[in-house]
């Protein structure tokens, strides 16, 4: 029977074959990922742990030129050396676990790519003859370092970034890319006030204006009402109707269709009545 091997805080070895066979697959895996690693932390651990396992094989090869009497005895005197150098290592060299930064939070950096903001939901605004103001409740606000909030003032944009919040989304954005008026971006600033609501103060370039909303989309609307109306005034009355039928809905249809067939019916009754 092949001889057997014990000594406390040493691996058991069963035989002397299988254990040279052990540390020979050791020490070829340890190649194999010193050869992929590429932190220096990691590399300076794996070749440490490889020169252990080298000076087992030159204890074995020695025992083996001198004609040892018990090879089994030698590599198990190897092992106990390596497992004090284990020791030792343990106290000095950085662990596998600390070497490796921890993972990026994935809901505040897109690791492929620029950073994703989402929308804010909710905000509300008002005006003075100097100010437009704009409040957006923002939970977290009070705990928010101030350059993770980026506000961009032109004079006829706004574009506000606040980054890093806990609760997802944790990026959102205010992108008002036409106001509804003129601003003096130099003038303009922003204040936390309670409830961790953001106040942005926007001075209007015209004190006498009134901005009929914060973006510009209601004065589109009035002008292309204009516009229409304008364009309306060399259209007979027959080509009124066609278009107001063509931009109704399906109800607006019907009433229009049911007001022309009355209008006609009244025209023709007239028509028919006798001449007294």
């Amino acid at each position: 029977a092949a001889a057997t091997s014990w000594r406390p805080g040493v691996r058991g070895v069963e035989t002397s074959a299988q254990t040279a066979a052990d540390v020979l697959n050791e020490r070829s895996e340890l190649q194999r990922l010193l050869a992929i690693a590429q932190r220096e932390a990691v590399k300076h651990v794996l070749e440490q742990q490889l020169a252990q396992r080298q000076a087992v094989d030159s204890t074995v090869a020695a025992e083996g030129n001198t004609g040892a009497s018990s090879p089994s005895a030698a590599i198990v005197d190897a092992a106990a050396a390596e497992a004090a150098g284990n020791s030792a290592q343990e106290r000095s060299a950085p662990s596998l676990a600390s070497a490796v930064p921890p993972p990026q939070r994935k809901d505040r950096v897109n690791p492929t790519g620029p950073r994703i903001y989402e929308p804010f939901s909710r905000y509300s605004w008002d005006q003075s003859s100097k100010f437009v103001k704009v409040y957006l409740p923002i939970e977290g606000l009070d705990d928010l370092p101030e350059e993770q909030i980026k506000i961009e003032y032109r004079e006829t944009s706004l574009k506000l970034e606040v980054e890093g919040l806990r609760r997802p989304p944790a990026n959102r954005r205010l992108l008002v890319s036409a106001l509804g008026g003129a601003i003096q971006p130099l003038q303009c600033s922003h204040v936390r006030k309670a409830n961790e609501t953001l106040l942005l103060k926007l001075r209007k370039a015209d004190d006498a204006a009134t901005w009929p909303s914060l973006d510009d989309s209601a004065v589109k609307k009035e002008l292309h009402h204009k516009e229409k109306i304008q364009a309306n005034k060399s259209k007979s009355t027959s080509e009124l109707l066609q278009q107001m039928y063509a931009e109704a809905d399906e109800e607006g249809k019907a009433a229009l269709s049911k007001a022309w067939e009355d209008g006609r019916e009244k025209r023709e009754g007239k028509l028919r009545k006798p001449v007294a």
